[in-house]
């Protein structure tokens, strides 16, 4: 079947990236398709109930900061899906050679933490009277906040953090590209800290945020229960099982099209890829086979998520937190831990406990190949080590993500840019988590951030 009449945008992909960007262009009165090659909706995100414990496979929290995901959420009609999570959520720990530490949350908490020499949270706090410098080209985030808070701070607490985030080693990513942000701070206020203390950047999100309760918020039903909402605002633009064959790039004169396996064809004013950059590549190397090789290119570090759930005695009590992640002087292979039913009780039988653990990543690659059983004994000596104790889980549940997180390398956002920007002549758009950033709040965004101006010879409906 082919489809003469051009809709206003087809998209490739129904994960949060795709389902947000076809709401937001809905929004704006155009006519849209999502095409999507599974039997679901929410690409990575996955909830699952197994003996009473309701556990995720990608993420399990949300920060009140992530003002995109929740405009996205108000405008299906779902905003109630978010709840706060416990106060537990304020406190968070780093699993060092000594056990848990808390991480301090404050200047004074700093320099109370015994985590740093005195010296060392001298110079931290130093920077506040650093003031701007010239940003080498390509700095990585640990060469930057080396620069501007010192050493300490970067192996003791960006490591940690960027190993939660990114799966990666601080060295292996661009300051200017996995935290834009800080180094804006440095250009635009004369520091971070400097930045941070006078409002930020500005915008709307820092101005909703200014004198606004920051907090952690968890899905009531689940992360599932938001792509799924989302996806049935969007009602019969949804089709499930479409799996996209080709797709032909347009210009002034042609719309973009795209060719399914089972033989339809859908035109579009605009094509948005949403789906991730190995994919991404083989659809485009008959046209663009240069911005292909650079899409295959994109480094993902895997990473495998266990959900771990005991009853009352079969483990040790979580600590009142959020979580940990691993720190200076550790053993352990884990990267951390998120404490999911200290957050929200509900996601586990009365009495229970619940945590998911990460293992993997850039620096740990070969984790995801590990077979059931070393996995299961790595886990549970590496909790029962942080913990205090050991657990005999009701719950051991493995997923494996051989692409879990792209890796945002020195330069790869104006390598994204250049891509859009040739791409866009051909009426494609780039989205995806290597596009639009890794969380699920960069996701949501009303626009994807990297794009070049469409062609303007076709009349959008």
């Amino acid at each position: 079947m082919r489809d003469t009449t051009p809709l206003d945008r087809v998209i490739v992909g129904a994960g949060m990236s795709g389902l947000a960007h076809a709401v937001h262009a809905r929004g704006r009165g155009d006519r849209v398709a999502v095409l999507e090659a599974s039997d679901a909706v929410g690409g990575v995100i996955a909830t699952q109930t197994t003996h009473g414990y309701r556990h995720e496979r990608a993420a399990t929290s949300i920060p009140s900061s992530a003002y995109d995901l929740r405009d996205l959420l108000a405008a299906v009609d779902a905003q109630d899906l978010l709840v706060p999570a416990s106060e537990a959520a304020k406190a968070q720990f780093l699993l060092t050679a000594s056990g848990l530490v808390p991480v301090p949350r404050s200047p004074p908490a700093l320099l109370r933490t015994r985590l740093l020499s005195t010296r060392a949270k001298l110079r931290a706090l130093g920077e506040l009277v650093r003031g701007r410098r010239q940003a080498p080209e390509g700095e990585t985030l640990h060469a930057f906040v080396t620069r501007r808070f010192g050493r300490a701070i970067a192996d003791t607490f960006l490591r940690p953090f960027t190993n939660g985030i990114y799966g990666a080693a601080p060295e292996r990513l661009g300051a200017a590209d996995a935290f834009p942000r800080l180094v804006a701070l440095e250009r635009r206020r004369g520091g971070v800290l400097r930045g941070m203390m006078s409002g930020g950047l500005g915008g709307s999100a820092s101005a909703r945020a200014k004198g606004s309760k920051r907090q952690v918020l968890m899905p009531r039903d689940g992360t599932a229960s938001l792509t799924a909402a989302v996806a049935a605002s969007l009602g019969s633009a949804v089709h499930l099982g479409t799996h996209v064959a080709r797709v032909e790039p347009g210009d002034v004169e042609r719309p973009a099209r795209v060719h399914t396996q089972d033989g339809q064809s859908f035109a579009a004013h605009e094509l948005s890829l949403a789906i991730r950059a190995p994919a991404q590549a083989a659809l485009l190397t008959e046209a663009y086979p240069h911005l292909a090789d650079m899409l295959r290119a994109v480094d993902y570090v895997p990473m495998v998520v266990v959900a771990v759930g005991y009853a009352s005695g079969a483990g040790p009590a979580l600590p009142h937190g959020f979580g940990f992640l691993r720190g200076p002087g550790s053993t352990a292979r884990i990267l951390g831990a998120t404490f999911n039913s200290c957050l929200n009780p509900a996601v586990a039988p009365a009495g229970g406990t619940l945590l998911t653990t990460y293992i993997g990543g850039s620096e740990d690659r070969a984790a995801v190949a590990l077979d059931d059983d070393a996995l299961r004994a790595i886990v549970l000596d590496d909790l029962a080590q942080a913990l205090g104790g050991p657990i005999e889980p009701t719950l051991f549940d493995i997923t494996r993500w051989t692409h879990a997180i792209p890796m945002f390398v020195p330069g790869h956002r104006g390598r994204m840019a250049a891509a859009a920007a040739e791409l866009a002549a051909g009426r494609i758009r780039l989205l995806g988590s290597h596009a639009t950033g890794v969380s699920l709040n960069d996701c949501c965004r009303p626009a994807a951030p990297v794009q070049g101006p469409l062609p303007t010879g076709l009349v959008r409906r």
